[in-house]
């Protein structure tokens, strides 16, 4: 108890201290909200999780929530920034108590809110010029601290309907779901949809539609999702107290309820207009009343997993690349979604490593083209550049696409042999338009500095799979293209296996002392025993 009080006083402390130094900068000067503008409220609030499904794994939780409730308008033109670098809008985290960035939001990059809200929508079917008000409901950064943000709700306004003493209109709702891998996804519901249906008692709109995104490592990815939310402006008093409530229910394919979250604005702390004249109580609310809220939600929600796990013995799911076109043919596919209600916004970065790989493929691979008359084309099915080597005066017919979702392709390119990339192709989320041009794209009998490694690699999956590879396989050349690359490409070449190899090990060593359990037989480290058996079982 007595460390919980030293570090809640350090914490203030500290963020005091910041406040005040941040202040000596220049102040820029504050224009007026729009006339039509929605109201931007610090919105203190809390959420419950209840778990229903198995039966012997039920749990539940509650903790409160530090929020902000923003028209975006407002915050994009700087009018709802705060002296002493309280509150503003882009920027680095560090350079302030609370703020936003766009690039934390819907596609990465630096394009402003709006504009990148509006570039979704439209890809979704909305006419730009019905597009109106739109009030975001997200979590902050914090004294520089950027958390998992679990869940952002948009509610989109029509154009035309939020003047001064209309009737607001909302078009349709956003929710923007991110996890703890860094991805994020996005499901745009509009109100005139086919998915929508009478809302729970106490709501106003309700829409039940297709899962997509992987979030608890303790659920699939298929099922439903049941949303069910307050219009904000629809039956408050005033705007300085709308009202936000969002509960969204995980259902079974069968539509069985299996979990269920509620967000929603506390009723006994009201939200606070984000204003000079209420300066003093926000700073109040930040730094003192709900100091660990904001900081919290990551140990939170590892802590949950970790009941989850170990105590209520769940397994978990390994994590599936985001949806793309041809996810409904991978194992533990997303629910079929026929009107793309969810859309992938948001990948895991590539590691510098796998962009090593992908030049170091890409200079073999130009002399390579030039040697054999090839081209090749590698595609992504996600947002990433494609790799296209055409040498010329070729025949356009003679070309090799290899088409993937894999987001470490090049480093699996170079940790593997050609014809053991031809086994795991499925599994690695590829397919091969021609694989005998591929081997006599790819296949060489000379081996290179990274062979007794490579070699090692290999082993380690053979040793974690109950099915023998057939004599064939364990027979194919042991060289690589990887030999016909430069020396000093080579040792790159060893350095990207060598550490490839060394995190696998470094996972199942891991998960082994925790005692953790991945869902029986899907194992990162069993992914030949996976491909021998599609090949030979047809699993």
């Amino acid at each position: 108890m007595a460390m919980a009080i030293l570090t809640y006083l350090l914490l203030a402390g500290l963020a005091l201290a910041s406040v005040y130094l941040l202040g000596q900068r220049p102040k820029r000067v504050r224009k007026r909200p729009d006339i039509d503008a929605l109201p931007s409220l610090l919105v203190p609030a809390y959420t419950t999780h209840a778990r229903l499904l198995p039966i012997t794994s039920k749990h539940a939780f509650s903790y409160p929530l530090l929020y902000l409730a923003i028209d975006i308008d407002s915050l994009e033109g700087g009018q709802i920034d705060l002296p002493r670098q309280l509150l503003s809008y882009g920027g680095h985290p560090l350079s302030k108590i609370l703020g936003i960035r766009s690039d934390g939001y819907l596609e990465q990059g630096q394009e402003g809110l709006r504009r990148k809200l509006v570039a979704l929508l439209v890809d979704r079917g909305v006419a730009k010029e019905d597009i109106g008000r739109v009030w975001l409901v997200t979590m902050p950064s914090y004294l520089g601290f950027e958390g998992i943000n679990p869940l952002s709700v948009w509610y989109v306004y029509r154009a035309g309907t939020s003047d001064s003493g209309a009737r607001r209109s909302l078009m349709c709702v956003v929710l923007e779901v991110h996890n703890t891998f860094g991805e994020k996804h996005a499901y745009v519901l509009h109100t005139e949809s086919e998915l929508k249906h009478d809302p729970s008692s106490g709501f106003d709109l309700a829409w039940t539609f297709p899962r997509s995104f992987h979030v608890s490592p303790f659920n699939s990815r298929d099922g439903f999702y049941r949303l069910d939310i307050v219009d904000p402006f629809l039956h408050s008093k005033s705007d300085s107290q709308p009202e936000v409530r969002v509960f969204l229910r995980l259902l079974t394919p069968d539509k069985t309820p299996k979990l269920q979250a509620l967000l929603a604005s506390s009723p006994n702390r009201p939200s606070i207009p984000l204003d000079r004249t209420n300066l003093i109580q926000i700073a109040t609310t930040v730094l003192s009343k709900y100091p660990f809220a904001l900081l919290f939600t990551t140990p939170r929600i590892l802590y949950q997993a970790y009941l989850l796990h170990y105590e209520k013995k769940l397994d978990v799911f390994p994590r599936p690349e985001p949806k793309t076109k041809e996810a409904e043919q991978e194992w533990n596919p997303p629910q079929v979604d026929e009107l793309e209600t969810g859309v992938a916004i948001g990948w895991q970065k590539h590691s510098w490593t796998e962009r090593k790989a992908q030049a170091i493929v890409q200079a073999w691979a130009s002399k390579r083209s030039r040697e054999t008359g090839i081209n090749l084309t590698i595609r992504f099915r996600y947002p990433r550049h494609p790799l296209i080597v055409r040498p010329t005066k070729t025949d356009d017919d003679n070309s090799l696409v290899i088409t993937t979702s894999d987001p470490k392709f090049f480093t699996n390119l170079l940790a593997f042999t050609t014809r053991h990339i031809l086994t795991l192709a499925p599994e690695l989320l590829s397919s091969i338009s021609d694989p005998s041009t591929f081997l006599s794209y790819f296949e060489s009998s000379q081996v290179d500095l990274a062979h007794s490694v490579r070699e090692r690699y290999l082993a380690f999956f053979w040793l974690h799979s109950y099915i023998a590879p057939s004599p064939d396989l364990l027979s194919t050349p042991v060289g690589h293209f990887a030999s016909q690359c430069g020396l000093v490409d080579q040792v790159w070449v060893w350095f990207i296996v060598w550490t490839a190899w060394a995190a696998d090990v470094a996972e199942e060593w891991i998960m082994y002392v925790l005692g953790a359990r991945f869902v029986e037989g899907r194992e990162p480290w069993r992914i030949y025993e996976r491909a021998l058996r599609r090949m030979y079982v047809g699993g």
